[in-house]
């Protein structure tokens, strides 16, 4: 019940991942954003959307995006208004999975 009330909602991952097993970079899907999408996306960033994934029930979370500001990329003043209003989505995620014995 709390999941839902709060927004939540827990789905099965499309990654596949074996213990102590590389897994190279692929391709997980593939979908051109609508105009639609894209607002969706600006918002989720605004908002500091994250998502989170278990892993041997073991919680771990992750941005959507970034809004940075020119003072958080330490921009000198002449290039402040460039980095203003730009917005990344992050559409690669890396894990690094450490472990002890037979246990992450």
């Amino acid at each position: 019940l709390g999941e839902i009330l709060s927004g939540d909602r827990k789905v099965i991952s499309a990654y596949v991942v074996y213990f102590k097993k590389d897994v190279p970079m692929a391709k997980l899907c593939s979908h051109k954003l609508s105009v639609e999408d894209v607002e969706k996306f600006h918002k989720a960033v605004d908002e500091e959307y994250f998502f989170e994934l278990f892993m041997d029930s073991l919680p771990t979370w992750g941005y959507i995006g970034d809004a940075p500001t020119a003072q958080d990329l330490l921009l000198p003043d002449h290039l402040q208004e460039v980095a203003e209003g730009k917005k990344y989505i992050f559409p690669h995620i890396h894990f690094t999975v450490k472990y002890n014995g037979d246990q992450i």
